[in-house]
């Protein structure tokens, strides 16, 4: 196993919620005080690009998209050592 994969983003102002999404599905939501999360990896894949992103949520108001942050299989599995320039 790969082990959990951590994200931590800024805290929103005035956010109620959090959503957390995972290659464009959302993934888990999470209460306003909370600005980490630890992803257990069941659903990484090596044949696709496993991105995270989170937005934050105020009632029917939801805030622009966080950057993506990508969890690089290969690299976290073992498989690719080291990435060269």
């Amino acid at each position: 196993s790969a082990g959990n994969f951590n994200i931590e983003w800024n805290l929103i102002p005035f956010a109620e919620t959090y959503e957390i999404y995972f290659r464009g599905e959302l993934l888990d939501t999470v209460t306003a005080h909370i600005t980490t999360y630890s992803d257990a990896l069941t659903r990484q894949s090596n044949s696709r690009k496993n991105f995270y992103k989170v937005r934050a949520v105020r009632g029917d108001e939801y805030s622009e998209w966080s950057n993506l942050v990508e969890y690089p299989y290969y690299y976290y599995t073992g498989i690719l050592i080291k990435e060269h320039a």
